[in-house]
């Protein structure tokens, strides 16, 4: 009984993080924002890691549109397309500040400094 206990603990956690990942990356650093404004730092922190897995995910995207192109610039679209209208590099370095910042007050120094170096 007690595995039937810790699933149905993990269901609404999991859940929330199917909510969270609908979001896209500037919607989800404002969320962690305003926790970590709160000082809900273990609420702010996967946040700020989902924000940099999906800018993550779009620069690996964006990357493989451009290989795909046959022009060689840079990938910004001038249609005005949501999708491209974003620096994603400059964007990774936010996330990552922003998640270095909550682990330094989270006193887990080591972390983010890894974080603050990649930025």
């Amino acid at each position: 009984m007690a595995d039937n206990n810790t699933e149905e603990e993990q269901q609404p956690a999991t859940q929330e993080k199917e909510e969270l990942s609908n979001l896209n990356h500037n919607e989800l650093r404002l969320a962690a924002n305003a926790r970590f404004a709160a000082n809900a730092l273990d609420e702010a922190l996967p946040m700020y890691s989902l924000a940099v897995e999906v800018v993550r995910h779009c620069i690996v995207a964006a990357s493989g549109a451009d290989n795909n192109a046959d022009s060689a610039d840079s990938g910004v679209d001038d249609s005005g397309n949501d999708e491209v209208d974003y620096d994603y590099p400059s964007e990774l370095i936010i996330q990552l500040c922003n998640r270095s910042a909550c682990l330094y007050k989270m006193e887990l120094f080591h972390e983010a400094k890894e974080d603050a170096a990649e930025a």
